[in-house]
């Protein structure tokens, strides 16, 4: 098994790659093969929904990333983790062109995942993925740590 040498914060023109990295790792996942069922759609959709997504994190939080972003976690902050009703309306119309008639499945799923949130304040990793050609190094782990590592250094 090969470790990642380093894992850093992300910057923002790195987003293409995140983007791409996340859309590979979950093109195939089961919640987002039930979101939108065709495989085709679905690799156009999470291009999308994770730019929105990657862009909301960046603002709230913070994403670690592996050397080539083989791998990558999107961390929200303590306060961030659902999100203001501002985030919502400002994300309302991007979110509705992305997934179009896939709109309620999302929703769905996200009021599931919405009713698990702590109710404590924490550091939320809202997404991990490691690009299929890179699985099995350690390379989401060593993202995955890095994120715990911050998030220990800020316990409240």
């Amino acid at each position: 098994m090969v470790v990642a040498s380093a894992t850093r914060v992300a910057s923002v023109d790195q987003l293409e790659a995140i983007s791409a990295t996340l859309c590979a790792a979950f093109q195939n996942e089961e919640a987002w093969s039930y979101i939108v069922p065709d495989p085709v759609e679905r690799t156009h959709v999470l291009r999308r929904v994770f730019k929105i997504m990657i862009a909301n994190d960046f603002r709230d939080g913070v994403l670690y990333v592996t050397p080539q972003c083989e791998a990558v976690t999107l961390w929200r902050a303590p306060a961030h983790i659902k999100g203001t009703a501002f985030d919502f309306l400002r994300n309302l119309m991007p979110f509705v062109s992305a997934l179009r008639t896939n709109l309620r499945r999302a929703l769905s799923v996200s009021g599931s995942i919405e009713a698990h949130y702590p109710k404590q304040p924490v550091h939320y990793l809202h997404f991990a993925g490691c690009h299929l050609d890179h699985q099995g190094r350690g390379l989401g782990g060593a993202a995955i740590r890095a994120g715990l590592a911050i998030a220990d250094a800020r316990a409240i």
